[in-house]
């Protein structure tokens, strides 16, 4: 039974390392899948395989109106930031990124160019900002990103939310 405790729409966000023990990362996905429906997991594109592997330890034991959502960048998910330089901050260079959505996962090292339209490395606020500005829209356009939306879809179907 979920708990009524969190409400409709409720998120909480959870640190789970997947650098721990699978005993551990187990059990802190389980804790959140006893509240809510969607789990959303992160990793870098050259762990990807650590989300399936979950998946597998898990398929016995997750609620069954639990649904695990993976978010893996095809390199790294700063570059995603890079898909709408019009939501950089104020004083930033929204000429840094000539790369189109599509293609920003191409870059190398996301960082150097967020660093240079920035004028300084990335923080969490400007991440933040970005985050909250960028167009959905170009974001859309982002393949590793688009992989998700389709997975997030298919949860949301999956569960009658859509």
């Amino acid at each position: 039974m979920r708990d009524p405790g969190f409400g409709s729409g409720a998120v909480e966000l959870q640190s789970c390392r997947t650098t721990w023990t699978a005993e551990r990362v187990d059990a802190s996905v389980l804790e959140a899948a006893a509240a809510f429906d969607i789990v959303f997991i992160h990793n870098d594109y050259n762990e990807r395989g650590k989300i399936d592997a979950l998946r597998t330890r898990l398929s016995d034991t997750l609620p069954q109106q639990t649904r695990l959502v993976a978010v893996v960048p095809i390199r790294e998910t700063e570059a995603w930031l890079l898909a709408d330089p019009a939501a950089f901050p104020r004083g930033g260079s929204r000429e840094a990124s000539q790369t189109s959505p599509r293609e920003v996962e191409s870059i190398a090292d996301p960082k150097k160019p967020l660093a240079a339209a920035l004028g300084r490395p990335l923080d969490p606020a400007s991440a933040d900002y970005i985050g909250e500005n960028i167009s959905l829209e170009r974001l859309a356009r982002v393949p590793a990103y688009q992989g998700f939306l389709q997975d997030l879809t298919t949860a949301l179907k999956e569960l009658n939310f859509l």
